[in-house]
Order: structure tokens, then C-alpha cells, then sequence
């Protein structure tokens, strides 16, 4: 499966299309059907990475095991946010389907109880 293949299956478990992911990576349209026959610049290649949770290894085919949890990758993104909040770290159980809609309701009830009036 070459890198293009990968990043399909991805999408398509995701699903989200490959214009959604440049429009919220911000690299520019068509980009991902030119990485067919061409390689991608490593900035561009990461930014898709991230964005669908595994690590560019695994887009590359050079690692089998992806390094993300979350399916969605907004999901993925708000717990990202969360990780990197001290303030908001929280203990909670998630599976690889929870909700976009839970994980913002966790920190937004984190926000309101952390405020100090």
C-alpha cells in the first residue's frame, strides 16, 4: 500500500475526504491526489499525519502501527488540547469512538469549575 492508499483507507475510516483534510491542514487543493505520483513536502506530510493521528512513519508504509486513538480526527484534536491544558487534564474513560460532543462537554464543565470569581 503505497502512501496515497494509506491515506484513502484513513480518510475513508474517518470519513472525512481529502478536501477536508487540506482545507484543515491548510495545504493547498489537490494536493493529496498529486502525492499519487509524487512525494510531498515534509511540513505537508506531517500537518496530514497529525491531522489523521498516526505518525508519518505510517503514512510512509515504514511502520505498521499507528500512534493515534481516536477515529475522529476533531476528537482527536480536542483531546490533544486537553493534554496540553494542565488545567484541564482530566481522568475519563474514552474509546475510539467517543463523541466530539463529550470530550467538549468534559472541558467546557473543566473550564467553568477551574475559573475563579
Amino acid at each position: 500500500m503505497d502512501l496515497y492508499e494509506r491515506i484513502r483507507e484513513l480518510c475513508d475510516e474517518r470519513g472525512v475526504s481529502f478536501r477536508k483534510v487540506e482545507r484543515e491542514t491548510g495545504i493547498g487543493h489537490g494536493s493529496i491526489n498529486r502525492w499519487h505520483d509524487q512525494m510531498p513536502k515534509a511540513d505537508s506530510l506531517q500537518k496530514v499525519a497529525d491531522y489523521l493521528d498516526v505518525s508519518v512513519p505510517y503514512l510512509l508504509g515504514t511502520e505498521q502501527i499507528r500512534k493515534g486513538y481516536y477515529l475522529d480526527p476533531e476528537v482527536s484534536r480536542i483531546a490533544r488540547i486537553l493534554k496540553n491544558r494542565p488545567e484541564l487534564k482530566v481522568l475519563f474513560d474514552a474509546s475510539k469512538n467517543v463523541r466530539k460532543e463529550d470530550i467538549e462537554l468534559v472541558a467546557e464543565m473543566i473550564e467553568r469549575f477551574s475559573k475563579k470569581d
